[in-house]
């Protein structure tokens, strides 16, 4: 996949940027509009960097997204998504139930 991200001579891409530009350009929503989503039914709500963790991300992640991001708001839908896994995912489902 890599070898087909160059748009010229000397540029590469990368696919995580790719997918951010592409979610920005069409209007998608962050990561934490979706994740506070009653449909999505994934607790706790995230409404801060702080509330990240509550979540179980890394702190050594939050610190790196906060480096990127001015709020948690921000956050892009693909990046935020690449730090949930499914074990976590599961057990705030049951977690909430």
């Amino acid at each position: 996949m890599q070898e087909h991200l160059s748009r010229g001579e000397g540029d590469i891409a990368d696919l995580i940027s790719l997918n951010n530009q592409r979610g920005r350009e069409h209007g998608v929503p962050g990561y934490t509009v979706y994740r506070n989503l009653p449909l999505c039914n994934i607790a706790p709500k995230v409404n801060s960097f702080d509330d990240l963790k509550k979540a179980g991300f890394d702190p050594e992640d939050i610190k790196n997204l906060k480096k990127v991001y001015t709020h948690v708001e921000d956050i892009d839908l693909f990046t935020g998504g690449k730090f949930v896994t499914k074990k976590r995912a599961l057990f705030e489902r049951r977690r909430e139930s």
